[in-house]
């Protein structure tokens, strides 16, 4: 049936928000390129990533609450990568708050380099 794909289709989509995630904070890092200025991590980045978060914990949720209910080979199947799913979707979350902790202290760096650039030196 259909709803024995709503845990892997829920893994998925945390799995996706993850990457995005990690890709759009090593594009906007800057990395390379210390002439551009970092911006600091958007709070809809952060929502993204909470986001992320739910949407793995509610795939391991909706198999445990309405797992009993599938069939036998699906249940088999969701028992064999369950643990193996479950490290790889802890470490692209772990992944994506290095990701946005390293942005964030490039955008401080950015930010404090702005300010002295524009400092006026009067002695």
């Amino acid at each position: 049936m259909w709803f024995e794909a709503i845990p892997a289709a829920l893994w998925v989509l945390s799995a996706s928000i993850c990457i995005s995630i990690g890709a759009l904070s090593i594009a906007r890092s800057h990395y390379g390129r210390s002439a551009k200025p970092v911006r600091p991590v958007g709070w809809n980045v952060t929502k993204c990533h909470i986001l992320s978060l739910i949407t793995g914990l509610l795939a391991y949720l909706v198999y445990l609450v309405i797992g009993a209910g599938y069939a036998e080979h699906v249940q088999k199947l969701y028992t064999q990568i369950g643990f193996i799913s479950a490290v790889v979707l802890a470490a692209l979350i772990i992944a994506d708050v290095l990701l946005l902790i390293f942005q964030s202290r490039r955008a401080e760096r950015s930010h404090i380099d702005e300010v002295l650039s524009g400092a006026v030196h009067t002695f």
